[in-house]
């Protein structure tokens, strides 16, 4: 499959000396607005042994949506779970993310030999203008030589500036009011609305299923200007899990300005 890869802006490998080194490639050029851009993690085994209880986590700001991609050894798609925080959860206006390569004790665990290479695949797209320096939240894994099992962890500081759009400040809302397209898209179990206003404005944001029947409502009251997000996690206004299919999101502002977002629920 063709990965898109943009024009690469690598950081340095890091750290050394130890039995994983990161290395991450981002778009080295500004990324127009609502196109997904690819970035890679890569992780260069230098030494043979077993890797147990990995992670790799990122923290991006709320108006960029992330999505995961494939994660690979040697070229080969293995087991991985990814989690979604909640905005703030880490650091106010970002959200974590986190790839989970396997749980210690599940057989999950990765055998390593020297100049393996693992690859975490994942893209963005960005529904404002702004800039951000993505500093890796961090990973971590044990790894067992045949005689000892070593704590192996490390961040990457080492990233280039991403400018997005136009590359204004983040906090300057886009102009006029928009509902942007829910991402991801299919989903599984959940996904992010993002809504922009102009002026203050009291609005409604409801889920609706494919005969027009309200299931959710996400949101209901008054909303400063400028960006806002919600997320669904796939179950109705009782908490009950909906079933697969297409749904409606419908903004509604109380001047009568509306909007509709076609979503599709897979599982």
């Amino acid at each position: 499959m063709a990965l898109g890869l943009p024009a690469a802006a690598v950081a340095d490998v890091y750290p050394s000396g130890l039995a994983l080194r990161l290395e991450r490639e981002f778009p080295g050029e500004p990324v127009p607005l609502g196109t997904p851009t690819v970035v890679v993690a890569r992780f260069h085994c230098d030494a043979p042994g077993v890797l147990e209880g990995f992670y790799y986590s990122e923290q991006y700001p709320v108006w960029l949506f992330v999505q995961p991609i494939a994660v690979r050894l040697n070229g080969h798609s293995v087991y991985c779970v990814f989690e979604t925080g909640m905005p703030g959860d880490v650091q106010a206006g970002t959200i974590p993310y986190r790839w989970v390569l396997d749980e210690p004790g599940t057989g999950q665990s990765l055998v390593l030999d020297q100049g393996d290479l693992l690859e975490i695949y994942y893209r963005m797209i960005s529904i404002r203008n702004g800039g951000y320096v993505p500093g890796a939240d961090g990973w971590f894994g044990l790894f067992d030589d045949g005689q000892a099992a070593i704590a192996v962890s490390g961040d990457d500081d080492e990233a280039p500036l991403l400018i997005f759009g136009d590359g204004t400040p983040a906090g300057t809302p886009m102009p006029g009011r928009a509902l942007s397209p829910a991402w991801p898209n299919p989903f599984n179990p959940s996904t992010r609305l993002a809504f922009t206003l102009d002026v203050a404005a009291r609005l409604r944001l409801d889920i609706h299923d494919a005969r027009g029947r309200r299931v959710r409502r996400l949101a209901e009251g008054s909303f400063s200007a400028g960006a806002h997000e919600r997320a669904w996690d796939g179950r109705d206004d009782a908490g009950r899990d909906l079933p697969a299919g297409v749904y409606f999101a419908r903004l509604v502002c109380e001047d009568g300005w509306s909007r509709t977002a076609r979503l599709v629920m897979i599982k």
